[in-house]
């Protein structure tokens, strides 16, 4: 790499620093960021994943937020900071292969808008979320497979699988690639292979030693895949046509790529086979959350840098009037896909958002506006929930267990109380497999000291029952109850009534 290439490097990956850096300053408010956080606190804590504390990921994800937890203090900033080297370490691995592909300046394109577009909030890009960790190892391994480094590529998207389900089509593409393109393509398949079970086989060893393999294939699978078709914008008997898509653009890539096959032709095949699956990724279930879109964005980044920087002034080769058409009406059915699903888009990522989110954090800077109306900015429960945790922090022992009934999931991570219910969001519980029963029956098992309802969500019953039988309102802030366990002590007074249970009692 020469200097100037190098600088120039450097200087781009500068600049997608100092646009990820209000990201670094951004209040605990997200709730899949505070689902990570409140899981990976349980795990911390000594509860098995999937047994003594649900979520329906698979437990890459956590264990790296516990990893992140321990080593920071349970600092959010390093969290986000983590996120923005694994966002920065991304960028360089789609140098690296765009670069290799065709060239530098091309490369600096590529990632020049990956670096502006993949930081925006209009794409949740801001956020500690999955998609910004599992990005990096499947980068990693489509690079490894570019230089036909099979086992490297397998272990590297078999890190990807263990932090969510949805890579396992960035390793279809490697597999579909070599039996397209590749020559001899067998020997490649088996070294892959070997290393894409290889994280697998460890994680499910450990989640079999832990007891909590079948728990796992009950939440993060047979639960997961009816999950991610719930409420979405196109009816679940749809996946038939955006499979029938997906099919079509694997056969159209093979027909432009087909001739002799080569390494050449295996890497350029790749890029096109990646950008079909990640965004099938993308449109999978049909809900409109953005930073899904985050999966196809370096792929697609790199088919734009191809066509329309590194082939600027080249005649395009074999470009014949039936290719244009089969790749338009693709490109017809993938973006109305993509409007029937994003658009209108959701409300809390609009694009004048994102104005306002680079607005918001300068007045913060420039001493303009207080530190509570920068968080009101990104959702008005946080301020609610720093009171709060001061109240918990206050009041409870380190030994204490909370029970949250609302999607408050951050408290039991800040508040470093146990996490008493199987579930760190209400909704969980009536969509997860005997999830309020288990709510319920969490009560009785571990008696939470404090028990937090958001008055926005209805009370389950039993829940109620056991909110008046055992437990006294003691703290209300905004929409937010807490109530706190009856001792036994109180529980006798209750009983007796106040003369008996003051009988004998010695004179103030």
């Amino acid at each position: 790499m020469t200097r100037p290439v190098l600088l120039g490097l450097l200087a781009i990956l500068a600049l997608t620093v100092v646009f990820r850096l209000p990201s670094l300053f951004e209040p605990p408010w997200y709730d899949d960021e505070g689902i990570y956080a409140a899981v990976a606190h349980a795990l911390l804590r000594g509860d098995r994943l999937y047994k003594d504390v649900l979520d329906n990921r698979p437990p890459g994800i956590y264990w790296l937020y516990a990893a992140m937890l321990a080593v920071s203090g349970y600092s959010l900033v390093f969290v986000k900071l983590t996120a923005t080297v694994s966002f920065v370490l991304t960028q360089l691995a789609v140098f690296q292969m765009a670069r290799r592909l065709w060239s530098s300046s091309t490369a600096f394109v590529v990632i020049a808008l990956f670096g502006f577009l993949g930081s925006l909030p209009m794409l949740e890009g801001n956020l500690a979320n999955a998609e910004i960790f599992m990005m990096l190892p499947i980068t990693v391994g489509m690079l490894c497979a570019m230089r036909q480094r099979w086992f490297a590529a397998g272990l590297s998207l078999g890190c990807a699988l263990i932090i969510k389900q949805i890579t396992g089509l960035e390793a279809l593409a490697i597999v579909v690639g070599l039996l397209l393109f590749y020559p001899r393509p067998g020997g490649p398949l088996l070294r892959f292979g070997a290393g894409y079970i290889i994280p697998c086989t460890i994680t499910a060893g450990y989640l079999w030693l832990q007891g909590t393999l079948g728990d796992f294939l009950d939440v993060g699978v047979s639960y997961y895949f009816g999950y991610v078709q719930r409420e979405t914008r196109i009816p679940v008997e749809f996946w038939v046509l955006k499979l029938t898509i997906l099919g079509l653009a694997a056969a159209c890539i093979w027909w432009f790529m087909r001739g002799s096959r080569s390494v050449s032709r295996f890497q350029r095949g790749l890029v096109l086979l990646w950008t079909a699956v990640a965004f099938y990724g993308a449109f999978f279930t049909s809900r409109p959350y953005p930073h899904y879109l985050l999966e196809p964005l370096p792929p697609l980044l790199m088919v734009i840098g191809w066509v329309f920087v590194a082939n600027w002034r080249r005649p395009m080769p074999d470009v014949t009037g039936g290719k244009v058409a089969v790749a338009g009406g693709l490109a017809v059915a993938a973006c109305s896909l993509f409007l029937v699903i994003y658009l209108p888009w959701p409300t809390w990522a609009r694009p004048e958002k994102s104005i306002g989110y680079y607005q918001n954090f300068a007045s913060l800077v420039a001493g303009q506006i207080s530190p509570a109306k920068y968080n009101d900015f990104f959702d008005r429960r946080v301020n609610r929930n720093m009171r709060l945790v001061h109240f918990l922090k206050q009041n409870t022992r380190p030994d204490d267990s909370l029970l949250i009934w609302g999607e408050e999931p951050w408290l039991y991570a800040l508040s470093r109380l146990d996490v008493a219910p199987p579930v760190t969001v209400s909704y969980f519980a009536y969509e997860m497999p005997s999830g309020l029963q288990r709510v319920v029956a969490s009560i009785a098992e571990n008696r939470p000291r404090y028990i937090i309802w958001t008055r926005n969500k209805p009370l389950y019953p039993q829940l109620r029952t056991a909110l008046d039988n055992g437990y006294v309102e003691d703290f209300a802030f905004d929409n937010a109850v807490v109530f706190r366990r009856i001792t036994d002590r109180e529980a006798l007074g209750q009983a007796l009534g106040p003369t008996e249970a003051n009988r004998g009692a010695p004179p103030r």
